[in-house]
């Protein structure tokens, strides 16, 4: 027969064993490895991303402008970057909002709300392909990330292969400007992924060099620029595919001393897709590559 005294001093080290791996699994799980599973996400390039891994039934809520994969559209719209609906955003109860590196303010204004964010860059291909790896690690997702990663690099390879020993150009993208008009011009910065997706179509970024992925210009700097491709990309800022009309083409013959304007080497992408950095990363990178070597 055990003594009491001994039964009670193993019921004492049994008890003190398990509170021990309690804490230790408690502690294991604050770590961060288990995944989110409710996700809102106000960045499109990353919610196409969270989709593609196969994370889509994590994610409850999206922006406005979330409109790829088509599946995403369907989930409750909480405004956009610069325009959330918090009202919104507190009634989807999301365990993480992810934003753009830009938008701290809006990280600080969900904190003091008790809403966790995670601010996740995506300007240049490196930061894409982080962007897809920290996505992944969230959502616990991390092979389908890593082999995603892996797909996009190989098939923009596959392009620069394709532009590899083709003639050079000299290309400006233009991402924004005033309606009618050669005002307020936003192009590619030298940091940006267009500058990337350039380098592999084997050409070279007109835009004033510098730590940007979009830079404002006057029409005496493009003039200066001087770039032998220009690249259009302003008819797809409201997320619909719209074909310039023949007038809207004609503003750029208000600088007609352009090199690319006097070749006739003006060209316009029209697919919204093509202009962010998700999953067509290959098909813009290709476009690029069609366009230039025209």
């Amino acid at each position: 027969m055990m003594p009491n005294s001994f039964r009670a001093c193993a019921y004492r080290l049994c008890t003190g064993a398990l509170f021990f791996l309690l804490l230790a699994t408690a502690s294991f799980a604050a770590a961060g490895d288990l995944p989110t599973t409710r996700i809102l996400s106000l960045v499109p390039s990353h919610t196409e991303f969270l989709f593609a891994m196969g994370a889509g039934d994590m994610v409850i809520g999206v922006s406005d402008y979330c409109k790829q994969p088509p599946e995403a559209a369907t989930r409750p719209h909480a405004g956009s970057l610069l325009n959330p609906n918090i009202e919104r955003i507190l009634s989807l109860r999301p365990d993480v909002v992810i934003l753009l590196d830009s938008q701290k303010e809006l990280a600080d204004k969900l904190a003091k709300l008790n809403i966790a964010s995670q601010l996740i860059p995506a300007d240049s291909l490196r930061q894409v392909y982080e962007a897809i790896q920290t996505l992944g690690a969230a959502c616990g997702r991390t092979t389908a990330a890593e082999q995603m990663v892996s797909n996009l690099k190989s098939q923009i390879a596959e392009v620069a292969q394709r532009a590899s020993g083709k003639p050079g150009a000299r290309v400006l993208v233009i991402q924004s400007r005033d309606a009618g008009s050669l005002q307020n011009l936003y192009v590619a910065g030298t940091d940006s992924f267009f500058n990337d997706l350039l380098i592999a179509a084997g050409a070279t970024n007109a835009a004033p060099p510098g730590p940007h992925p979009s830079v404002v210009i006057s029409k005496e700097q493009l003039a200066a620029a001087d770039p032998d491709v220009i690249i259009d990309t302003t008819f797809t800022a409201g997320g619909e595919e719209t074909s310039p009309t023949e007038s809207q083409r004609r503003v750029w013959q208000q600088m007609p001393a352009l090199k690319a304007v006097k070749s006739g080497r003006v060209y316009f992408i029209t697919n919204p897709r093509l202009t962010v950095p998700g999953m067509a990363l290959p098909e813009t990178a290709t476009k690029l590559e069609e366009l230039i070597h025209r």
